[in-house]
């Protein structure tokens, strides 16, 4: 797997000391979930233009999946300059 550090944010600065490291992996293939008991998670697969879009058209609001996404669209963009 291509494992690419994106960077870290903080989410709640104002009353929070939480870090959040974010990372994005090019291949790897989907082995499932291990989730605890009260957690919910929902994987699905998308291109970087259909996540775009779910976040411009509100189906998607996590803030960490939307900074994510603008980051990666931007990384995209400064390699195809390259």
């Amino acid at each position: 797997m291509d494992f690419r550090y994106l960077r870290n944010i903080v989410p709640t600065g104002a009353y929070d000391s939480e870090i959040i490291h974010m990372y994005a992996c090019r291949k790897g293939a989907y082995t499932g979930q291990q989730l605890d008991r009260d957690e919910y998670l929902e994987v699905a697969s998308m291109s970087l233009d259909e996540l775009r879009d779910a976040v411009m058209d509100g189906g998607i609001t996590d803030a960490k999946t939307i900074v994510m996404t603008f980051k990666l669209i931007e990384l995209k963009k400064q390699e195809e300059k390259k």
